[in-house]
């Protein structure tokens, strides 16, 4: 039994099939995915539709809510001032994904099935000595678990991790694609990780891989962008 940590596959369905197998992910592991499974990438209703058929298989997969997920639901709800900003980061790309090129009626190209999933998306996550988001935590805040609001959950970037406040646990983060190496590497001794490699930029330098971490040894994994 393993427990691992993943985040923003941003869509690239074919590079979270290889990590997966890299892995070996068995039904008595335990899969945390930290946000940003769509979007820019080209697959993103086949990421969701593989996470839904592997929970229904027995593996047992926590997924949290990511700031693109976040776009998706404050468009489906309505809210006008997040439509352009989540069609030029990537959400044009997802509605393709689902059969629909961005026209009037999209929402009723997203399956329904999908749509629960999105919504049951919770922010936080813990385990054991860890605390999970998908981007950050108010450290500004006397307790950032308990008093940091959703939204910095899924959207931070400018904190400075403070263990002292979140019980010496370590915070385990996406959302700012960070270098391998020696970035992410060196972050595994820290209180604070950053997991996001940023897999879809994978023409940048020192960028363009998924990571997975196994929590119960730091153990670090990661394979190439594989998209065609």
């Amino acid at each position: 039994m393993a427990t691992y940590a993943i985040s923003d596959i941003h869509g690239c369905f074919n590079t979270f099939k290889a990590l997966l197998e890299q892995i070996k992910l068995e039904k008595t592991d335990k899969l945390f995915i930290l946000g940003d499974l769509i979007d820019r990438g080209s697959q993103s209703a086949q990421v969701v539709d593989h996470i839904l058929y592997l929970r229904s298989t027995g593996f047992d997969i926590t997924c949290l809510r990511g700031n693109h997920e976040d776009f998706l639901l404050k468009c489906l709800n309505d809210v006008p001032e997040y439509l352009y900003w989540w069609f030029v980061n990537g959400g044009k790309i997802t509605l393709k994904s689902y059969g629909n090129d961005a026209t009037a009626d999209w929402k009723s190209a997203i399956p329904k099935e999908h749509i629960d999933f999105y919504k049951a998306m919770p922010v936080i996550a813990f385990y054991e000595n860890f605390v999970l988001v998908h981007a950050g935590l108010d450290f500004s805040k006397e307790s950032p678990i308990r008093d940091t609001d959703e939204h910095t959950m899924m959207w931070e970037r400018d904190f400075i991790c403070d263990s002292s406040k979140i019980q010496n646990k370590t915070l385990i983060t996406g959302h700012t694609p960070t270098p391998l190496f020696p970035s992410i590497s060196v972050m595994r001794d820290s209180g604070h990780v950053i997991i996001d490699n940023g897999c879809v930029f994978k023409d940048a330098r020192g960028f363009g891989n998924l990571v997975a971490l196994n929590l119960d040894n730091m153990e670090l994994f990661h394979v190439p962008n594989c998209e065609e």
